[in-house]
């Protein structure tokens, strides 16, 4: 008996050895597109555009007056279909260049991305690669973006 008990524990040991790596083995990194525009209509700030991202995931903007910066605005914006827009109100804005920052990241103030964006990501968007991709420090990546519009 206890030589089967032996056997059966250099079996167990030898199997969690060799599964141990595979289980702790990094995961590939996976490309993020993000691009994106903005423009003026009336009134209202119009933003657009288009990513590799899961629909269903959210990006963070913010959107403020290069001239004034204390006028500012942030919100969220859905995917779907690979697409993403916000109307902002801007009547009571001053004249000039307004610059929007998006950002895609798994870490959000206010709102929880869906199990899909964690799963490919990773829970600090470790996994994420790419052109508009950045490092913030070592807490967290974020797929980034500014566009710019003037208001008359």
């Amino acid at each position: 008996m206890k030589k089967t008990n032996s056997l059966v524990a250099a079996t167990l040991f030898v199997a969690l050895s060799v599964a141990a790596p595979a289980a702790h083995a990094e995961m590939p990194e996976v490309p993020v597109t993000l691009s994106g525009n903005s423009s003026i209509a009336g009134d209202e700030l119009i933003i657009t555009g288009h990513t590799s991202i899961p629909d269903g995931a959210w990006l963070i903007f913010a959107a403020y007056s290069v001239e004034h910066p204390l006028v500012r605005t942030r919100d969220y914006m859905l995917v779907k279909d690979g697409q993403f827009s916000a109307q902002v109100d801007i009547s009571g804005w001053p004249s000039g260049e307004i610059e929007t920052d998006i950002h895609f990241q798994t870490m959000l103030p206010d709102h929880e991305q869906p199990a899909i964006v964690m799963q490919k990501y990773g829970a600090k968007g470790e996994r994420m690669s790419g052109d508009t991709v950045v490092q913030e420090g070592e807490s967290y990546r974020a797929a980034v973006i500014e566009v710019r519009s003037v208001k008359p």
